[in-house]
């Protein structure tokens, strides 16, 4: 299931939740700029904010999520046609500092970050976390409504070849059927751990659980066909081997392909 069809299960708005793409120097957008302040145009304010090391060159740099103070301008769409959202524009800023104390705009993008109501009933606004954690860029999004909770996390990291996406977790819950199910993908290893967790209503040691794509999965006791029972607890699997994920594709990648049909881990 892609992240649009999860949407769609949890009896969500369509909403357009992330989208990615990056303008570097050479493209003609980055620049230097003293401070993550004079990066920030007036009418706009800092939302959240992150430090650490992003280029292993033992500089702190910074990384921003900024927001309009008026609503309206470019909505963040991806495809033509997406019900993008024209609420108060968000743009995610990478700052890379350098040695003379200035720092390099690597990422400025309008699209990447959730906006608020773009979250679902329960989550008025979906943007819950930006960090710097070991040399990556974590961009963390939730979203709920109808019973339904679900979460994602995106690991990025600059490698020689760009940037690109090294971990995703995608989570879900559904509080009329349990469980929590919780997907851990690691592309550089091609390892995929599934965690069941019996955090719903019908708390029990078993659950249903999407077929893997190479099996035939027969309805069975109280799965339907395409499912399997699980129990509870951690599992690992091998999953396909494919390239990174540019930062810059991500957003079409999770609306258009997703985690499990990019992993051939179920359809």
């Amino acid at each position: 299931m892609n992240f649009a069809q999860l949407l769609r299960a949890a009896r969500l708005a369509p909403v357009a939740i992330m989208a990615l793409s990056v303008w570097t120097p050479a493209a003609g957008a980055g620049g230097t700029v003293a401070s993550l302040d004079d990066a920030v145009a007036p009418g706009w304010s800092v939302v959240m904010q992150a430090k650490g090391d992003l280029n292993k060159d033992g500089l702190p740099d910074i990384a921003a999520a900024i927001e309009a103070d008026a609503a309206g301008g470019r909505a963040n769409t991806c495809t033509d046609g997406e019900a993008g959202s024209n609420e108060h524009e968000r743009e995610l800023l990478v700052l890379l500092q350098q040695p003379d104390g200035t720092y390099e705009i690597a990422v400025k993008d309008y699209k990447v970050l959730a906006r608020r109501g773009q979250g679902g009933a329960n989550e008025p606004d979906p943007l819950s976390g930006l960090s710097i954690d070991r040399g990556s860029l974590v961009v963390a999004i939730s979203y709920g409504g109808g019973g339904h909770w679900g979460g994602e996390t995106a690991r990025f990291r600059l490698n020689p070849s760009g940037w690109e996406m090294i971990g995703y977790t995608w989570q879900s819950l559904d509080t009329r059927q349990g469980p929590e199910l919780t997907y851990d993908y690691d592309p550089l290893t091609a390892k995929m751990q599934m965690t069941v967790n019996p955090e719903g209503l019908k708390a029990k040691t078993r659950y249903c659980v999407r077929c893997r794509v190479d099996k035939n999965c027969p309805a069975k006791g109280d799965c339907q066909k395409g499912y399997k029972s699980q129990k509870t607890g951690e599992t690992s699997y091998r999953v396909d081997k494919k390239p990174l994920v540019k930062l810059a594709d991500f957003r079409c990648w999770q609306e258009t392909i997703g985690l499990f049909t990019h992993t051939g881990f179920t359809r």
